[in-house]
């Protein structure tokens, strides 16, 4: 099967909001000024099934897996519909079908053809089909495009749930920032229409505005050190700070993980 690695995907496609190719689609970022119409189900599509512990979910495909969450979620349901039209760039007069029975999972993406029965009918001839293994792929790309943390290396799934604990903590006093103030300060900063800010790419506007608290938080360092202000360490530029990979930083060695675990708390 046709596979980008992380690397190619980096340095081909998403720093430059390219849309990525698998196979006869074209996957697409998503804008920020969709992000409230996916981002329960970006969530949902970085859900690591093996972690949970139920044989039957681990057993299934990441496809089936999703359908089964979003039978029994209904916005679930309608988020996967917008992911999927933004990403994949399909026209509004497709319709996408699940089909799933004992054995297998797939979708259609095709032109309606006939209605039977309140049963929808999709043409074949204009219809894209995309496997439970073509899923996989799709959600991968999808999620490393609009997903700042996201990975598919291996992490022990132990390690992962005592990582994900640890940032819990980490963050649990942290302020909940609306969507609406950090497209304000975007704007305040860099002078950006709020259109302008909308067509940023999710990943593009977080990383802003990111930076722009960074780039902050350093001019007042750095006045406070003019003015007499001593730290324990240099005061890392803004414009040259590397963005740590979360399990390095937790797990740097078990003596400096305990110590945060126990400030967290």
């Amino acid at each position: 099967m046709f596979r980008l690695t992380e690397s190619e995907l980096f340095e081909q496609y998403i720093p430059f909001n390219k849309a990525v190719p698998y196979k006869e689609f074209m996957i697409h970022p998503i804008r920020i000024c969709d992000f409230y119409s996916v981002q329960d189900i970006l969530g949902v599509l970085e859900i690591d099934k093996n972690i949970l512990g139920q044989i039957e979910l681990i057993s299934m495909s990441n496809l089936r897996f999703i359908l089964y969450l979003a039978h029994s979620e209904e916005k679930y349901q309608k988020q996967l519909d917008v992911l999927l039209r933004k990403s994949l760039n399909i026209p509004d007069d497709y319709e996408i079908q699940f089909y799933i029975n004992d054995k297998t999972e797939s979708l259609q993406i095709g032109k309606v053809l006939n209605t039977i029965h309140g049963h929808v009918i999709l043409d074949d001839s204009t219809s894209m089909f995309i496997s439970a293994n073509d899923f996989d792929e799709i959600r991968r790309i999808i999620l490393y495009q609009n997903v700042l943390d996201y990975t598919d290396k291996y992490i022990d799934p132990d390690v992962r749930k005592a990582v994900d604990d640890y940032y819990r903590l980490k963050n649990k006093d942290a302020k909940n920032v609306s969507l609406e103030h950090k497209i304000i300060c975007v704007q305040l900063k860099t002078g950006m229409s709020i259109e302008s800010i909308g067509n940023l790419t999710i990943r593009n506007f977080l990383q802003l505005f990111s930076i722009i608290v960074e780039e902050s938080e350093y001019t007042a360092l750095r006045f406070a050190e003019c003015n007499g202000v001593k730290f324990k360490s240099p005061i890392e530029h803004w414009a040259y700070k590397v963005r740590k990979d979360k399990y390095s930083e937790a797990f740097c060695d078990a003596d400096s993980f305990i110590s945060e675990v126990q400030s967290a708390n």
